[in-house]
């Protein structure tokens, strides 16, 4: 769908549920020379009040953090208090969208 001279930087809104399933192809990594994912939700969290949540908890933490590390090269998290993902690879910053200044570029 992108020419290869248009792929350098791609990111992704919540890479820990956006990748439970990828059509086939190349995988983000890949296509893109640099894969950034924001994380803004808590899912283990959400585990833990649903039913069989012994089970559901710890196998989300488990996919959500296979997900962040196997789709993203640095991981920025909207706050602390966010599960661990791949910690070499992230960050806690405030991002609030893009100024139009910088899609117009």
């Amino acid at each position: 769908l992108l020419p290869e001279d248009e792929v350098d930087i791609c990111v992704l809104e919540e890479p820990e549920h956006l990748n439970w399933y990828r059509a086939p192809g190349e995988s983000w990594t890949r296509k893109f020379k640099h894969v950034v994912g924001i994380v803004h939700t808590n899912y283990f969290v959400y585990a833990q009040e649903q039913p069989a949540a012994l089970i559901r908890a710890p196998g989300m933490r488990l996919l959500c953090a296979w997900m962040c590390r196997a789709h993203c090269h640095r991981i920025i998290k909207l706050s602390g208090t966010l599960d661990k993902f791949a910690p070499e690879k992230e960050l806690v910053e405030n991002v609030h969208g893009c100024r139009k200044s910088f899609l117009d570029y």
